[in-house]
């Protein structure tokens, strides 16, 4: 049970981007375990989504921009802008 209720406070704070710590739905478990586990769920999001140095490195995409494909330029001409990463 603690396993699903971690798991789903990993997939709650990485959707959202918000910290599951204050919230007090426990899933029938001990509320002390619960809030040790929604801190280290969102502790590991933040961890994971960190800026590290390769993030920094200027690395050619391997990706076609937008302007570059055959529906892409339509795309840009209606305004659709493609991004890479969060969408927030």
């Amino acid at each position: 049970m603690a396993g699903s209720y971690l798991t789903a406070w990993v997939t709650y704070a990485s959707l959202f981007k918000a910290s599951p710590v204050d919230l007090k739905y426990t899933a029938g478990l001990d509320p002390a375990i619960a809030k040790h586990l929604r801190a280290v769920a969102w502790e590991t999001v933040q961890e994971y989504f960190k800026p590290s140095a390769f993030d920094l490195l200027s690395v050619p995409s391997i990706h076609p921009s937008p302007s570059s494909t055959a529906g892409g330029a339509a795309l840009a001409e209606a305004g659709v802008v493609a991004t890479q990463g969060w969408a927030v």
